[in-house]
């Protein structure tokens, strides 16, 4: 017991805070209880899709689906550069079994699920960005957009390994 002349430390009073409410050691469990999650997404968790309690942002190479149509159910197991923020994943380019690569700019990719992505690595996305560096009054034709070559691409759970 402190001396009439001592202050009562901030500690001492979360302590006796605690013990004196009824529901105390339920909210100090929750606390810890977040602290912990935050902890663990943040810092500690896996970085592969779909993981329970994966972490919120990274970057990993995991292997992709790469289809030539999006009908097609012939397909291409490759590794990808992927990365893991707030938005969900994005395809930066996927290596192919050749030695070669393919890049992509800003494509969003899901588990499950295919989506399109555009090729800027291509001859014909080098021509039109030459173009438009070089006349800035041009702007692609949406036919020209159009014949851009894209892939479809899914995420799958499945780890580079190194």
């Amino acid at each position: 017991m402190p001396h009439s002349d001592e202050k009562i430390s901030y500690f001492d009073r979360a302590v006796k805070a605690v013990k004196d409410n009824p529901f105390g050691y339920g909210v100090l469990g929750l606390i810890i209880l977040y602290a912990a999650y935050w902890a663990f997404t943040t810092y500690l968790g896996p970085m592969k899709p779909g993981a329970f309690l994966q972490r919120t942002s990274y970057d990993n190479s995991i292997y992709v689906l790469v289809y030539p149509n999006k009908n097609s159910v012939k397909n291409y197991y490759v590794p990808g550069e992927i990365t893991r923020s707030e938005n969900g994943y994005t395809i930066a380019s996927v290596t192919w079994p050749n030695g070669g690569y393919s890049t992509f700019d800003d494509c969003q990719i899901y588990l499950e699920k295919r989506t399109s992505c555009t090729i800027s690595n291509s001859k014909e996305s080098e021509a039109i960005v030459n173009r438009m560096v070089n006349d800035k009054n041009y702007l692609p034709s949406v036919q020209e957009l159009l014949n851009e070559p894209a892939y479809y691409i899914q995420l799958t759970n499945n780890l580079v390994s190194k």
